[in-house]
């Protein structure tokens, strides 16, 4: 999973961490990887997540 779109989503909720550095396979913060490892999981590989409520645009992409 990109860790980028982890860090967008952090940030969004207003959670920020100080030290962010990635060791190639985790995060030196045990709190950020931990997080980490549990939003990775919360959707499968090959899944996207989608709001309950579809947007017009979504609505509107389906009927083309």
């Amino acid at each position: 999973m990109d860790k980028n779109l982890f860090f967008y989503e952090l940030e969004g909720r207003g959670y920020t961490f100080e030290n962010m550095t990635w060791l190639g396979n985790c995060f030196e913060d045990n709190f950020l990887n931990m997080a980490y490892e549990m939003w990775q999981a919360r959707v499968p590989e090959g899944y996207a997540v989608v709001p309950k409520e579809p947007s017009a645009e979504l609505v509107n992409h389906g009927h083309q």
